[in-house]
C-alpha cells in the first residue's frame, strides 16, 4: 500500500501537471438543500481518475454518503466543459510501468484496487445518483457512473470503452452492464471500442435521458429546489423529463451489428475468418 505521504506527493505533482492549484481539491463538493454536487476537477486531464482522486471518492463513500441522511441525491459532473471523465490516468500508469522501478510500479496495483472499490461502492449507495454525461465519458468514467439510475447525455457526449483498442479487456464492471444492452450492442462496444455520440447514447441504452446542454443549468436548479427527503423515483423522473428531448429508441446500425456479430456464435474453425472480417467491418462502419 502507498503511504499517505506518497499519496500526498502524487496529488501535489498531479496538481501542478494538470492545472489544479494546491488549495483546490481534485474533487469539488457543493451541497445545497438535499442535493450534493460532485465535480471531478482535473479539467486539463479531462477529469481522468488517478489515485488521489479515487481516495477522495472512497473517503466520501465510507463516511458522508453512507451516513448523512440529509443527502437525498448526488449529482456527478466534470469541470472544464470538455469531459465528465475520460477514464483512468493512463499516462501515470504507463510511466510507472516503463520505469522498471518496483516502488513506482506499485501504483499499478494501487490504482486498480482503488478504482474497483470505488465502482463497487458507488453501486451500493442509497442516495439517488444523477450523472451529466456532458462531453467525454470513457473507461473508468463509465465505471464510476454505470450504476447511476439517471445518466443524462447531451449533444456533446462521447462514450466509448477504449480499452478494447489497446488490447485490454473491458473492466470496471463492463461484463455486467454491456451484456444487458439490447441485442448484441454490448458485445459490439466491448469488442471494437466504438464511439457513441450525442443521442446515440440513449438509442443504445448507455444513457437514460437526452437533455440539450443549454438546459443543464435549468435542470440542476430544479433538482436542487425540488428534491426533498421524501422524493421518490417517480417524482425525480418527472423533474428530469421536463427538460429532456425525445430520442427514437432505434440505433441505425443495430441490424448490421446483430447480423455480423451473430457469426461469433458459430464455432467451426473455418468461420474464424468471417468473424474477424465482421469485427473489421464494424470498426470501419464507425
Amino acid at each position: 500500500m502507498l503511504g499517505r505521504s506518497a499519496i500526498r506527493l502524487n496529488q501535489l505533482t498531479n496538481a501542478m501537471r494538470f492545472g489544479v492549484s494546491q488549495g483546490e481539491s481534485l474533487v469539488l463538493f457543493e451541497t445545497q438543500k438535499n442535493v450534493q454536487k460532485v465535480i471531478l476537477n482535473r479539467p486539463k486531464a479531462l477529469n481522468a481518475l488517478d489515485i488521489p482522486t479515487l481516495e477522495v471518492l472512497l473517503s466520501k463513500l465510507r463516511t458522508e454518503w453512507r451516513e448523512n441522511q440529509q443527502i437525498k441525491a448526488l449529482l456527478f459532473t466534470g469541470a472544464g466543459g470538455k469531459a465528465f471523465c475520460a477514464g483512468g490516468d493512463i499516462k501515470t500508469l504507463y510511466d510507472a510501468k516503463i520505469s522498471g522501478d518496483p516502488t513506482k510500479m506499485k501504483v499499478l496495483d494501487e490504482f486498480f484496487h482503488r478504482e474497483f472499490l470505488t465502482d463497487y461502492g458507488m453501486s451500493k449507495l442509497k442516495p439517488f445518483q444523477i450523472c451529466f454525461y456532458d462531453g467525454i465519458v470513457m473507461g473508468g468514467g463509465v465505471g464510476i457512473s454505470s450504476q447511476c439510475r439517471y445518466r443524462i447525455a447531451t449533444e456533446t457526449s462521447m462514450y466509448a470503452m477504449p480499452e478494447a483498442k489497446i488490447g485490454l479487456f473491458t473492466d470496471i464492471g463492463a461484463s455486467y452492464f454491456l451484456p444487458r444492452l439490447r441485442g448484441r450492442l454490448g458485445l459490439w462496444l466491448g469488442l471494437t471500442g466504438a464511439r457513441l455520440r450525442g443521442e446515440e447514447l440513449v438509442k443504445v441504452g448507455v444513457a437514460d435521458y437526452f437533455v440539450p446542454r443549454e438546459h443543464l443549468p435549468l435542470l440542476e436548479k430544479a433538482l436542487i429546489e425540488e428534491i426533498n427527503p421524501s422524493t421518490d423515483d417517480k417524482q425525480l423522473k418527472t423533474i428530469i423529463t421536463r427538460y429532456t428531448k425525445a430520442v427514437p429508441p432505434e440505433y441505425p446500425n443495430e441490424k448490421l451489428v446483430d447480423e455480423l456479430l451473430s457469426l461469433i456464435h458459430i464455432s467451426e474453425p473455418t468461420r474464424q475468418a468471417e468473424i474477424s472480417y465482421a469485427v473489421f467491418c464494424l470498426k470501419k462502419k464507425k
